[in-house]
């Protein structure tokens, strides 16, 4: 119960983190971490369920989450942004 209680309170400081941060690449980082967090929370909820659907749902949510950071990442560093 405690590890949960640390989980969900550092999915509250990314999120957090991610509203008060003013570069956009901070934003980036925020955005990833909490991503990657979210797709280990499914991960660990189907082996917990044994719910092997959901696991097929978290790589394809982490695969979609991971394209688009370096989509955006991608996009940013052409832009020049800083």
């Amino acid at each position: 119960m405690a590890l949960a209680l640390i989980y969900f309170l550092s999915i509250g400081v990314v999120a957090l983190y991610f509203l008060v941060s003013r570069g956009t690449w901070n934003k980036l980082i925020a955005l990833s971490s909490f991503s990657t967090k979210m797709t280990l929370f499914l991960v660990i909820w189907s082996f917990l369920n044994k719910d092997f659907n959901t696991l097929s749902v978290a790589f394809f949510y982490l695969v979609v989450s991971l394209g688009g950071i370096m989509l955006f990442a991608y996009f940013m560093s052409r832009r020049g942004t800083s």
